[in-house]
């Protein structure tokens, strides 16, 4: 084997194209305008409940409706589903007001449920997540009990103890 190593020069490293870096903008008041007031919705209920309110009144009720971005907590606190469900049944004669009605029941029903699904699966992965040992001791069993109410899918994964 040689004794001595005989160092030489490299060649030189290709370079590497720079990406550009990513800009985040700054939040505006223009980005509100995708949330959604609580009092704006309850004042568009109330003219949708009002039996006296005519048929373009309601067109434009429920186009006002479509274009916001009601939340999950939105429509569970104030049951507008219902209550545009309700003017669905009760207006079948006026196609128009029948179809725009159905178009926003499925709207929001889609939002619940991909809101749904995502709590399940932030569930199951907390439960996942939990892992503890089981004697016969109360303490144990008290933990089993706390544990079978705080998590909804049942007893998380348990070790018997050696």
């Amino acid at each position: 084997m040689d004794r001595f190593v005989i160092k030489t020069k490299r060649p030189p490293k290709p370079k590497r194209e720079e990406k550009p870096l990513k800009r985040f903008k700054q939040a505006t008041i223009g980005d509100l305008k995708k949330v959604t007031s609580l009092k704006k919705v309850q004042m568009l209920i109330d003219q949708l409940k009002d039996e006296r309110t005519k048929i373009p009144n309601l067109l434009e009720a429920l186009k006002s409706l479509d274009k916001l971005h009601i939340s999950v907590e939105i429509l569970l606190q104030t049951k507008i589903g219902a209550i545009v469900n309700g003017i669905k049944k009760r207006l079948r004669e006026n196609v128009e007001i029948h179809n725009r009605c159905k178009k926003l029941v499925h709207k929001w029903r889609e939002v619940y449920r991909c809101n749904k699904v995502r709590q399940d699966h932030k569930a199951k992965k907390e439960a996942a997540s939990f892992e503890f040992d089981v004697g016969d001791s109360r303490r144990d069993r008290a933990l089993v009990i706390i544990c079978r109410t705080l998590v909804p899918n049942g007893v998380p994964q348990l070790k018997n103890r050696v």
